[in-house]
């Protein structure tokens, strides 16, 4: 979530004069091999950049440390890397592009991020509960949540120090205080109504096809009401804010547990609210020679494995880098969901009736695995 904050603070120096959304990265960014193509930080805010993200494990063999990085140290690691395909072709989450603008916040306003956000948003919204945990290692902040994460048993989450995250990720704060951030969008206390706007505009690719995503906003429906949305997550903890525009609804869900993903919480809370309640799904039985048939490891194009397991005759899907796992319930033939999740998985076949492939479904995008 605090990619909202990051997206905003680059608005507002919209607003200043001091960047432009078509503004080229190499203006900011000496060097950057964008393969002869132009990379706008409206491709940043917009994930369309085809600025790969740092992968799974070089972020573990950065966050294995207790070292302080700053912006430049991943965008300098970042720059081994070539654009995995041409601006505004496709859309790919990455939080290296966050980064960037994080760096470049930096660069046209002459202030350190936290320091921007700060005295352009905290203080202007009196969010008196909310840091930026960048060049605060061994703060003391009262009534700070500790974080667990999950196997078979909780456990003391992993260390973060939260400068890996900066402006992608760095934002600690409480649910008052991003109910005043909320406010302070929708009342314009920040932006002009036309400058928020673009924050919340559904931009097409080259193709025409929709993103659902604005800048540092998921636009998508809670049962047909248009939400703008986003959740987040770290070692120890997850979140997720969901705002109902036409209904003026927001929810925000924290949690100090990232096994307990609060994306299913706030948007049950917020269906519920608007009197759209979803409907669960029924269990049906399965038998162990059908169980039998799932098991194996599915790998996703970008190399991220996923296990499907059997224990007591349940299901389970667990990455292979990632502790714990999650049990896959069947409501279809080869259909299956996660419990408190809107998560689904379905097993694909070719003609002989073999399993081939996993599809992944959220309520955010889709992914398929192949069976190995």
């Amino acid at each position: 979530m605090t990619k909202q904050f990051t997206a905003v603070s680059i608005l507002l120096l919209l607003e200043q004069g001091k960047l432009s959304l078509d503004d080229d990265i190499k203006k900011y960014v000496e060097n950057y091999p964008t393969d002869s193509s132009k990379v706008t930080i409206h491709n940043l805010l917009n994930h369309t950049s085809g600025i790969k993200d740092l992968p799974m494990m070089d972020w573990i063999s950065f966050s294995a440390t207790k070292k302080e990085y700053v912006a430049i140290d991943f965008i300098n690691y970042a720059k081994k890397e070539h654009l995995s395909f041409k601006p505004n072709e496709k859309w790919d989450y990455s939080n290296m592009g966050y980064i960037i603008l994080g760096y470049i916040i930096e660069k046209t306003s002459g202030m350190k991020y936290q320091d921007f956000l700060q005295k352009n948003i905290f203080d202007v919204l009196h969010m008196n509960t909310t840091y930026c945990r960048v060049g605060l290692p061994n703060a003391l902040i009262k009534n700070r949540a500790y974080g667990y994460d999950k196997n078979d048993v909780y456990y003391n989450a992993d260390f973060l120090e939260m400068s890996q995250a900066f402006s992608a990720g760095c934002i600690l704060s409480t649910t008052e205080d991003l109910y005043k951030w909320n406010n302070g969008l929708q009342n314009n206390t920040l932006l002009k109504k036309e400058t928020l706007q673009k924050a919340f505009t559904n931009y097409k690719l080259n193709n025409g096809e929709k993103t659902s995503y604005g800048y540092g906003f998921l636009i998508k429906d809670i049962n047909g009401s248009e939400s703008f949305e986003h959740g987040g997550g770290i070692p120890g903890f997850a979140s997720h804010g969901i705002y109902l525009a036409n209904e003026k609804v927001f929810v925000v869900a924290l949690s100090n547990c990232r096994y307990n993903d609060p994306a299913y919480e706030a948007a049950n809370i917020a269906a519920l609210t608007i009197n759209k309640p979803f409907k669960p799904k029924k269990e049906l039985p399965l038998d162990k020679k059908q169980a039998n048939e799932y098991l194996g490891d599915y790998k996703h194009a970008t190399g991220t494995v996923l296990e499907i397991s059997l224990d007591s005759l349940k299901l389970y899907v667990q990455r292979k880098d990632i502790k714990y796992r999650s049990r896959l319930i069947p409501f279809e033939k080869d259909k299956f969901y996660l419990e408190n999740e809107f998560t689904t998985y379905e097993f694909k076949r070719n003609e002989k009736k073999e399993i081939i492939e996993l599809i992944h479904k959220t309520r955010f995008k889709e992914n398929k695995l192949a069976k190995q």
